[in-house]
């Protein structure tokens, strides 16, 4: 966490629908800590921040493609601290929040951020999951490209100022219940 600085994340939200999708190949699961993929994740070195996600009620969305994972992302359901904004966010019943989404840099390009969203959404329909959130920083033009091909409707920002002993956060979300 910065002792100095900005941030402006935009959020967005899309309601959960089943997801029928007649092309793509690779392949999305939702992992808990049980079935993770420990030995073959490509950032190992989280490995400890990752135990600790799925001990807080995290799981983890992982796309494979010719068994190599091409996209890593984690979604919470009940409440996510964001270190960018310092607050947790406790998201309504029904609501889910991915975050932390990574496309590897061998399969940028393609789709497949927007894909990986969609089908999310898809899978929380079937679990009976109402909306997906998502976030990003203002000046990350190629998530916010990624989330808006999605088809997510953008909800608002929230920002924040950061100096020694001074925090200032403005902007208002609604949906987003900061504490």
């Amino acid at each position: 966490m910065k002792l100095f600085g900005t941030h402006t994340l935009r959020f967005y939200r899309r309601s959960c629908h089943p997801v029928v999708l007649l092309t793509g190949d690779v392949i999305y699961r939702i992992h808990d800590a049980d079935d993770f993929p420990w030995d073959t994740h490509p950032y190992k070195e989280f490995s400890r921040q990752y135990r600790a996600r799925f001990a807080d009620g995290a799981r983890a969305l992982i796309g494979t493609q010719s068994g190599c994972i091409v996209f890593s992302a984690w979604i919470a359901s009940v409440r996510l601290r964001i270190d960018e904004l310092r607050f947790d966010w406790r998201l309504p019943e029904g609501d889910s929040v991915i975050y932390d989404c990574v496309t590897m840099p061998d399969a940028r390009g393609r789709g497949i951020y927007p894909d990986a969203l969609r089908r999310l959404s898809g899978m929380l329909a079937e679990e009976g999951g109402r909306r997906l959130w998502i976030y990003a920083e203002e000046d990350n033009p190629a998530s916010l490209r990624g989330i808006e091909k999605a088809d997510f409707e953008y909800h608002g920002s929230i920002s924040i100022r950061i100096l020694p002993g001074w925090t200032r956060r403005s902007g208002t979300v609604k949906g987003v219940n900061a504490s």
